[in-house]
């Protein structure tokens, strides 16, 4: 590829960029705990000043993308090794290539995401037989029915998605997806009220991702979910940097580190439907 290729997104949709920059800073590494090695091709291929996500974002923010990629991975890994012949479903996929790493040669897996951001997907991650894409907002439940074509154990998983949604499309979703897939699970990360509100100010902002692309929705109990709906049952709920061992960071960086656990600031949330 020889030509860069320009990135036309805006408000939350721009914010893919983030995690794809620290997945791909992180496989630069001799021992990186995530290695994405597609997405530091598609940042070399991208018409896009990263340079100033490097300038802005310091080492908790780019570990805190990472560890939560490995997480979701470990989990889909474990679903799938249970399920092997699993469907899972990736809503707002952005430019994430999880199916790349995980894939055990059998399952089906869905990316879904709005018209625009499939678009740019394509011209970087190809589509493959078992690797389908959907152009689709994850709201517009005509999606639904291709999905559960396959007839299989659903696995639905959201990266770097939910805390930009209002809750009340929150749960609007989640009841959806409670009516269309019951037994099925849901993997997905969030942030508590108050770390929301820092990461609109410190990282949202310094990046000039804009107001547009602020994060709408915190939680500081996952177990406030189940109110909404009688059939959503949170299976899992644990902070990123829980059960995870960093070495080489200075005590700044530590101390965040410490403090997001203490104050339950960055959960990973596993429900049942």
């Amino acid at each position: 590829m020889t030509d860069r290729i320009t990135v036309e997104l805006f408000g939350s949709h721009k914010t893919l960029l983030l995690p794809l920059w620290a997945r791909a800073k992180e496989s630069q590494k001799p021992n990186p705990l995530l290695n994405d090695k597609r997405a530091l091709d598609i940042i070399n291929n991208l018409d896009y000043d990263f340079k100033n996500l490097e300038h802005h974002l310091d080492l908790f923010y780019q570990l805190s993308q990472v560890v939560r990629a490995k997480h979701f991975d470990d989990e889909v890994r474990e679903f799938i090794k249970n399920n092997p012949l699993a469907t899972i479903i990736n809503l707002g996929a952005g430019l994430d290539s999880s199916f790349e790493r995980v894939d055990n040669g059998l399952i089906q897996w869905f990316d879904i995401d709005v018209p625009e951001v499939i678009d740019l997907r394509k011209k970087f991650i190809p589509e493959t037989e078992r690797n389908h894409y959907i152009s689709k907002s994850i709201f517009d439940k005509s999606w639904h029915s291709e999905i559960k074509k396959t007839n299989s154990s659903f696995l639905f998983i959201a990266c770097g998605v939910i805390p930009y949604l209002k809750k009340s499309l929150v749960k609007n979703l989640f009841i959806s997806l409670s009516n269309s897939f019951p037994t099925s699970e849901l993997i997905f990360d969030s942030m508590s009220k108050m770390f929301r509100v820092l990461g609109n100010i410190t990282v949202l902002t310094t990046t000039g991702m804009g107001s547009r692309a602020f994060m709408k929705w915190g939680i500081n109990n996952a177990k406030n979910i189940e109110k909404w709906d009688p059939r959503i049952k949170v299976i899992d709920e644990y902070q990123i940097f829980s059960c995870i061992e960093l070495n080489d960071m200075s005590h700044k960086d530590f101390i965040k580190i410490k403090n997001a656990n203490k104050m339950k600031g960055l959960p990973m949330i596993h429900i049942k439907f």
